[in-house]
């Protein structure tokens, strides 16, 4: 059976690598920094429990997003609060055991942030 891109990290997913899996832990809802959007996404990945996945690399990555041009802001938090709201369903692993954000978890939002920041670059 062919695997499709969202099991291989192909075109259109977002694939996130390192080690240690993760059981996920109660960090609250979406919190309203950046910082807090990243840390429950980051626990929604975790309790996919993909067998490379580090917290500390996903949260690095998750904060890198941030640094978007400032009429993006807005977009990405929507983004992140859809794929926080997607919870677990939004991640898979892929074949090598990374974790990935599916490409079909909040397509429009996904869609509209990377135009808004190809747009404002």
């Amino acid at each position: 059976m062919a695997e499709t891109d969202e099991e291989t990290g192909g075109s259109g997913s977002t694939r996130h690598t390192g080690g240690a899996s993760g059981t996920g832990s109660s960090r609250a809802t979406g919190g309203r920094t950046a910082a807090d959007r990243c840390a429950t996404l980051c626990d929604s990945g975790a309790t996919v429990a993909c067998p490379t996945w580090p917290d500390a690399d996903c949260l690095a990555y998750c904060a890198s997003l941030s640094v978007v041009p400032s009429g993006c802001q807005t977009t990405l938090n929507t983004y992140l609060d859809c794929l926080i709201r997607t919870g677990p369903a939004a991640f898979s692993c892929a074949a090598d055991g990374s974790a990935l954000i599916r490409s079909s978890a909040c397509r429009d939002n996904q869609l509209a942030f990377v135009n808004c920041v190809l747009t404002e670059s």
